[in-house]
C-alpha cells in the first residue's frame, strides 16, 4: 500500500479486503461466503460485478485501488483495441452524419 496525499492507494487484493472490513464482511456485502473471498484472492481478481460498489466504498473512506484488481481489466484493454481497429469504419459514414 502506498500513501498519496493522505489517501491510501491499495495495490493488493488483501489490502482492499482488509480496508472493506475483512473477508466475512466483504462476503456478506457482495453475496457469498468468506470462502468465496479467499477464492478471489487465489484467482488474483475480484469479480467485475463488484467493482463499482467496492470502489465507491473505498473512495468514501479516502482510498483508491487500480481497476487491474478486478477481472474485467483485460477485457477493457481488449475492447479499447477493438474500438481502435474499427475506427476506419466510422470514416465511411454519410457526409451529413459527420458535421
Amino acid at each position: 500500500m502506498g500513501i498519496l496525499a493522505g489517501m491510501a492507494h491499495f495495490t493488493t487484493h488483501r489490502d482492499v479486503i482488509d480496508a472493506l472490513g475483512g473477508a466475512a464482511r466483504v462476503a456478506a456485502r457482495y453475496g457469498g461466503q468468506p470462502n468465496s473471498v479467499y477464492a478471489w484472492l487465489a484467482q488474483a481478481a475480484f469479480p467485475a460485478k463488484t467493482y463499482l460498489t467496492m470502489i465507491r466504498r473505498l473512495q468514501r473512506a479516502g482510498h483508491t485501488a487500480p481497476p487491474e484488481l478486478w477481472s474485467f481489466a483485460e477485457e477493457i484493454g481488449g475492447a479499447i483495441s477493438d474500438l481502435d481497429a474499427a475506427a476506419p469504419v466510422a470514416s465511411r459514414a454519410p457526409a451529413e452524419w459527420v458535421a
